[in-house]
């Protein structure tokens, strides 16, 4: 059967003369395409949309100099606001026509970029201009593009071509942003309006991706409007706090049904996350600030008089005692001094159920009062986390996901900020999370094993279904990940098994996984736009149930990766269970240089490679294994997890390469059996170790020498860091050719300038390196004793609010009060938390000296590594390492990372970890070593620079009678330990202490009348004296090392012959962690 050169109405289309007939016939040509995606294709290589581009572009130019109306006037929202037009009818029309074609997968999303439709598609998204009906379709054709591009092929997603890239550059500028914070902004409630922010919420998570998306959010100020929105939906819920909020409620925005809470959240946290600042600002919001009071947050009228016209007035004690009923109360650890009675009878109280809420009549209602022994939520002291744990103990799927992700990310920033902002007990909070939400979130992954998505038979249902699936294990990993004891309580729901399982299913063949989506012959086809980009369909897609499944996958292996942190006995577990196969089949990436044609079939299964998301998750997986030794040995190494590793390291994607080279550092260590050749013997079979130097030229033939001391010079700090810790690892106990390969490769004068270091790193002052708290608190980031405090002005702190932290009025009729709280409406303790927390994050000063102090930390451990081994070979390194580097250079690049800044102690004591000068057993100190012992010391650098520095001199000291003598010439660095042995930190202390036991050891009877010299000279500096006075130190280390050091001075300034033992003769080699760079 003949194939049409085109559609009737596509025809109809290209001859309508007026108006109503574009309409007629764009309604006839959106009845005929619907469902066929052979009509689809046809209609776009005849050129369909360059024609709707015009149809929406021209229309909307039209309706923008008729139509403008403001969000204060009557009724905003419905749709007798604004008269229906024909012009109106055709951008409707064109819109369902846009979406059809884009519901025929990726390949042809790619002509509709292409052709130009999002600009006039986007800005039909403005509530003034545009009749809700048409904001309401554009939105869901906008999520039916966002769901499509999700399959494209994940070899394309980063290329030029790609729709992942178009879509975000059409979206994040500012004209349609302000768009999106009308739509939250909307006064108006009725069942249009509500749908319209429905569908933003559902958008907002699928097109912020990336951390210029997130950025960009924030500055339109979304994360204010929709925690407004959050904060109007708990008040709706009227958990016992109807008598207190009744006469607000007008003041927030209006209610939408409890149905939307999920997406909000969900909206909340994809664009909060991996930003500190980003979820203060969210829990500082005026909204989250009035309707969940905190003590710490200054709820209550006086932070929210602009926002609310003051008529909300909670109480933060009251708030918190009713949310403390929502939610069981757990049973205490029993005190040793509680009696046996006490703990057979517990107080009735204890016994009540938390969850009742129909008890909760109102915030007076104190009847019910938990037990003395009752670990009860109200511990946590904040009514916004109790409230999530509440809703995600009462909701199902993804609702009690996404309020478990957004309790996760609140909780998290407590972890890494300055303070226990969240004012909760980390103890309570543990716990509470342990037994009342761990569990639920177990329940869910087993759940979800259980339930074929494919079964359903209802859309929703699958799509629901196949959601909570994929993220589930997401959650559980953010959830528990560095905590120990939920990832006990995980434990003992007996997760790694549904894990594992999971993880396994993901490999399973998927039926019709290569079934191409249906193209014709190209040459069936007449077009007249041969080299139109708008013509052409674009790349292949991926099956929906791959695409499905390679996110199982990844959630499976983060899920893994976070109970494999800490404990042996769960990674032995997930062994137990067969997961190690398939930790390592999902390293291997897809093929590179494969060329895709338009139309043509792809082969993408699950078996087929994976995409960056799971080549990043089975490597935090495979980084978390090898944090044993005794696994590193067995399991991964034969399961053959280092080869793709290998080929990992040099993959384009940043994710990839970081992820790859921070399992490299543990793959590296020197009792690595990757440092080993296993080869099998062919006389007997037998498997036989060979030496370590064959198995490290292994290593470098892969390349992976060379590629670590390229990534070691990269513009990615990041990359810089973890390339330095296995490049520290792969030199430590490997033969001299192979350092002075490595370091070749690197470059002495790399080397040192990165030891040098960022100049400015090297200047402490209050302002340059200090910077305050959440709490308003004067700290310095990189030293270990602080300069005092620092006041924030509390009068300057509302004039003072950066313009990211609010969102600037830039729509043209909305007012300030409804697109945003006033600048007045945040508390002045709320804004300077803010104002720290913001410049620790975004000050790219700061940034560049916290990422320069840990790359120089890991250079120094590189040069300490190759001077450590035992032996000659050390010896010939040190004499290599001045030569190559310079001595004179070298001495100054050390000593000036232990200069001091000192200024007198009037009225300040001792760090504690020794006794003061003041006794009369110092009487015998010089006054010069009581002046510096006695004073306060600000470091120039942090304490692990300062140790790292110290420990290469202490190896140095630990070789030949020559690099010692040559260590004493440097007069100013040994002046410069004194103030070192009141440090504060015992590990300074003890490698200072360490330093003269090597610098007084005796080789032999020849070296006996140098070292007595050197103990001669150590004694006129005030060195000796310094360590006399860790005799009494109060750890145990120093103390015993300080002792020998002593006893062994003692002796050579006696003249005694006799044989002493302390030193680290040969030096030991570095013992850095297991676990590579990122200890998240």
């Amino acid at each position: 059967m003949a194939r049409p050169s085109a559609l009737p109405a596509l025809e109809e289309l290209n001859n309508a003369s007026s108006t109503s007939a574009q309409v007629a016939a764009l309604r006839r040509l959106k009845n005929e395409i619907i469902g066929h995606d052979q009509r689809k294709e046809l209609v776009i290589r005849q050129g369909i949309v360059r024609q709707l581009a015009c149809i929406l572009g021209a229309s909307s130019k039209a309706s923008g100099k008729k139509k403008s109306r403001d969000l204060d006037g009557a009724v905003p929202g419905s749709e007798d606001d604004l008269a229906w037009t024909e012009e109106d009818e055709m951008r409707l029309q064109a819109t369902f026509i846009v979406g059809s074609l884009a519901s025929g997968g990726p390949a042809f999303v790619a002509p509709l970029l292409a052709g130009g439709l999002l600009p006039p598609l986007l800005s039909t998204l403005s509530p003034i201009k545009t009749p809700p009906r048409l904001i309401n379709v554009t939105l869901s054709v906008l999520n039916v593009i966002a769901d499509t591009i999700s399959l494209e092929d994940p070899r394309y997603i980063n290329s030029n071509s790609s729709a992942s890239t178009v879509l975000p550059d059409n979206l994040f500028i500012k004209s349609i942003l302000d768009y999106m914070a009308e739509i939250l902004a909307q006064r108006t409630s009725n069942s249009t309006t509500d749908q319209q922010i429905g569908l933003l919420t559902q958008l907002i998570p699928k097109i912020c991706l990336e951390e210029y998306h997130r950025v960009a959010l924030a500055k339109a100020g979304i994360i204010e409007l929709l925690a407004s929105r959050l904060a109007a939906i708990k008040v709706s819920l009227s958990l016992g706090t109807t008598n207190s909020f009744t006469s607000s409620i007008a003041s927030l925005p209006p209610v939408l049904p409890k149905s939307y809470l999920s997406d909000i959240m969900e909206s909340i946290g994809s664009i909060i996350q991996d930003s500190d600042y980003r979820t203060a600002r969210f829990f500082y919001s005026p909204a989250i600030v009035a309707i969940f009071p905190t003590s710490r947050s200054g709820g209550g009228l006086d932070n929210y008089s602009a926002y609310a016209e003051n008529r909300l007035q909670p109480s933060a004690q009251m708030d918190s005692s009713a949310m403390d009923r929502l939610l069981p109360h757990l049973q205490s650890n029993h005190n040793k001094s509680e009696s046996n009675f006490s703990k057979a009878f517990p107080a009735l109280g204890s016994f009540v159920a938390g969850g009742d809420v129909s008890r909760l009549s109102s915030y007076s209602d104190t009847t019910v009062l938990p037990s003395p022994r009752s670990s009860s939520v109200d511990q946590l002291d904040n009514p916004l986390l109790m409230w999530l744990m509440w809703i995600a103990r009462t909701s199902q799927g993804i609702e009690r996901l996404t309020a478990t992700r957004l309790l996760t990310l609140l909780i998290r920033l407590e972890r890494t900020s300055f303070e226990d902002w969240l004012g909760t007990s980390s103890k309570a909070r543990d716990r509470s999370l342990a037994f009342l939400i761990v569990p639920l979130v177990v329940r869910i992954i087993e759940d979800s094993l259980s339930t074929n998505p494919n079964s359903l038979i209802q859309p929703e249902q699958r799509l629901h279904a196949q959601r909570t699936k994929e993220r589930a294990p997401h959650v559980l990993a953010d959830l528990i990940e560095v905590n120990t004891s939920l990832q006990k309580a995980a434990h003992d729901a007996h997760v790694i098994p549904k894990l594992c399982s999971l993880l396994k299913k993901s490999f399973d063949p998927v039926p019709n996984a290569h079934k191409p989506i249906w193209t014709p012959d190209p040459s069936s086809f007449t077009s007249n736009y041969v080299n139109d980009p708008s013509a052409k369909l674009g790349l292949p897609s991926v099956a929906p149930d791959v695409v499905h499944a390679l996110k199982c996958r990844a959630s499976a292996l983060l899920g893994l990766s976070a109970m494999a942190y800490k404990e042996d006995s769960y990674r032995k577990t997930i062994i137990e269970n067969g997961a190690v196969a398939c930790i390592t089949d999902s390293l291997i990436s897809y093929p590179e240089g494969r060329h895709v044609d338009e139309g043509s079939p792809i082969s993408n299964g699950v078996k087929d490679g994976n995409p960056h998301t799971v080549l990043v998750a089975a490597c935090f997986a495979a980084r978390a294994m090898s944090r044993s030794v005794s696994i590193l040995r067995t399991s991964l190494i034969d399961y053959g997890v280092a080869r793709p590793i290998f080929t990992l390291i040099k993959k384009r994607e940043m994710g990839v390469k970081l992820a790859a080279t921070d399992v490299l550092c543990n793959l590296l260590l020197n009792f690595s059996p990757m440092r080993e050749v296993r080869r099998i013997n062919p006389s007997n079979k037998s498997v036989e170790i060979l030496n370590t130097n064959e198995a490290l030229q292994d290593i470098i033939e892969a390349g992976a020498l060379i590629t670590l001391c390229e990534h070691a010079h990269s513009a990615n700090s990041e990359l810089r860091f973890l390339s330095m810790w296995a490049l520290k690892h792969l030199v430590q106990s490997a033969p001299n050719d192979i350092k002075i390969r490595c370091l070749e490769e690197l470059g002495p004068g790399w080397l040192i300038n990165t030891m040098t270091g960022d100049p400015r790193a090297q200047v402490s002052t209050p302002i340059g390196m200090g910077t305050a708290n959440a709490a308003g608190e004067q700290v310095d980031l990189l030293n270990a004793i602080d300069d005092p405090a620092m006041d924030i002005d509390d009068n300057s702190a509302d004039t003072d609010v950066d313009d990211d932290d609010i969102m600037s009025d830039t729509v043209g009729s909305l007012h300030m009060a409804q697109r945003r709280p006033s600048r007045q409406a945040i508390s002045a303790q709320n804004s300077a938390r803010l104002k720290a927390i913001k410049e620790q994050e975004q000050n790219l000063l700061l940034r560049s000296q916290r990422d320069d102090v840990r790359i120089q930390e890991q250079a120094l451990h590189y040069v300490r590594n190759l001077v450590t081994d035992p032996g000659s070979g050390s010896n010939e390194m040190i004499d290599h390492i001045l030569n190559t580097l310079g001595t004179a250079r070298f001495f100054d690049v050390l000593a000036s990372k232990l200069k001091v800044k000192a200024s007198p102690a009037a009225h300040q004591t001792p760090h504690g970890k020794r006794p003061t000068l003041t006794t009369t057993s110092t009487s015998a100190y010089s006054d010069q070593t009581k002046s510096l012992l006695n004073q306060t010391h600000q470091h120039i650098c942090p304490p692990e620079i300062i140790e790292a520095t110290l420990f290469i001199l202490v190896h140095i000291a630990a070789g030949t009678p020559k690099h010692r003598s040559l260590l004493l010439s440097q007069t100013s660095l040994l002046t410069s330990l004194i103030p070192l042995y009141s440090h504060s930190s015992p590990r300074i202390r003890v490698a200072c202490v360490w330093l003269v036991c090597n610098l007084t050891w005796i080789d032999d009877d020849d070296d006996r009348p140098s070292a007595r010299d050197r103990a001669q000279e150590l004694k006129q500096l005030g060195v000796i004296d310094a360590v006399k006075s860790c005799v009494d130190d109060q750890e145990l280390d120093v103390r015993e090392r300080a002792k020998t050091a002593v006893e062994q001075v003692n002796k050579l300034l006696a003249g005694d012959n006799r044989s002493m033992s302390g030193g680290i003769m040969g030096g030991h080699g570095l013992l850095p962690p297991l676990h590579g760079g990122w200890e998240r």
